[in-house]
């Protein structure tokens, strides 16, 4: 028997929430809010591991990088959790978060956080699911262009595109079997 699963997150009116269908489109589930409806979000991610664990990221809604996790396929989620805990050097919210997730290894790419127009390609990344990340670090020069597009995962290489610079067109592609700075 072959079971399909549809994911859905839903961009509500300032708020960001979950939705499954294990029926082919035919019957989903109740959404489930995700984020803080006081405060304005967007842009959400998700990411899947064969193991039923949820991963999902969005910029705002009152935190400066925001991430919840879902262990039993989305039927529950974890509270928000704020992963730019250091509000001396990460002052301002994250711009256009993204998330990959390959078994027990966790990654979240993000431009912003901190004051200035520019900012680097920024990474945080979790070898515990989820349940514990390592202090940010910078993958990329500062970049005057977009966040990155696309971010691909598959065992230890991540492979992404960004613009360097907007006004020359510069585009990079980074392979990344190991990220500096991390173990």
């Amino acid at each position: 028997m072959k079971l399909v699963l549809s994911v859905l997150l839903l961009f509500c009116s300032h708020c960001i929430a979950f939705s499954q269908d294990t029926t082919c489109g035919i019957i989903w589930d109740e959404p489930k809010l995700l984020s803080d409806t006081t405060h304005e979000a967007s842009t959400p991610k998700i990411a899947l591991t064969g193991d039923d664990t949820v991963h999902v990221v969005w910029a705002g809604g009152g935190v400066r990088l925001p991430y919840v996790r879902s262990e039993n396929g989305g039927a529950d989620f974890s509270p928000v959790t704020e992963l730019l805990t250091d509000s001396t050097v990460f002052t301002h919210s994250a711009n256009k978060p993204s998330v990959l997730a390959w078994f027990q290894n966790v990654y979240v790419f993000f431009q912003g956080a901190t004051p200035g127009i520019y900012s680097p390609i920024r990474m945080i990344k979790s070898t515990t699911g989820g349940s514990t990340w390592q202090y940010p670090v910078d993958i990329s020069p500062d970049t005057t262009g977009p966040p990155p597009e696309t971010p691909t995962i598959l065992g230890d290489t991540i492979v992404m595109t960004y613009a360097r610079d907007l006004e020359r067109l510069e585009f990079s592609v980074r392979l990344t079997p190991d990220i500096p700075g991390q173990a």
